[in-house]
């Protein structure tokens, strides 16, 4: 199934992201020196419309992610309400075969709808992952189809 157009992402632009990645390897910066970023990252969340955090930035600078998380801040908040089923699998799909910055877009797109707080996390491990590891079962074992994703994040899984 095919999304609605106005749930397609649309990436940022080019600029945009320069600018996001500019402003976060400062924050990270500060941070890494022990200087407090503080005003500058409520900037970065305010044109963002999200909530990081100073140490989330050092942490992708760190580890080599700043751009996608550049990416992902500069990108689009998802605006939806009321996705059907079909809708929400379809998402899950496309967040198996996206990069990161339209991964992270669907992904906050899919939690939002569901009601379940980290909703996607259900895509890499089943709901009691200390549950089922504890019964021995490795983590690769984990593979429900999209559709059992949907239901367990849903609630309605039986």
């Amino acid at each position: 199934m095919a999304l609605r157009p106005e749930l397609v992402y649309e990436p940022p632009r080019p600029e945009r992201v320069e600018a996001f990645l500019h402003r976060a390897l400062e924050i990270a910066a500060f941070v890494q020196v022990g200087v407090d970023p503080a005003e500058l990252l409520a900037e970065f969340n305010r044109e963002s419309g999200r909530q990081w955090r100073a140490e989330a930035l050092l942490f992708a600078l760190l580890g080599g992610d700043l751009p996608d998380l550049a990416l992902e801040a500069a990108g689009p908040l998802p605006q939806a309400t009321d996705l059907s089923r079909e809708e929400l699998v379809a998402l899950l799909a496309l967040i198996r075969e996206a990069g990161p910055g339209e991964a992270a877009y669907y992904m906050e797109l899919f939690d939002s709808q569901v009601g379940r707080l980290n909703a996607c996390d259900l895509l890499f491990w089943p709901p009691d992952k200390w549950s089922w590891r504890r019964s021995r079962r490795k983590l690769a074992e984990w593979q429900p189809s999209d559709e059992e994703i949907v239901d367990l994040a849903m609630g309605t899984a039986e």
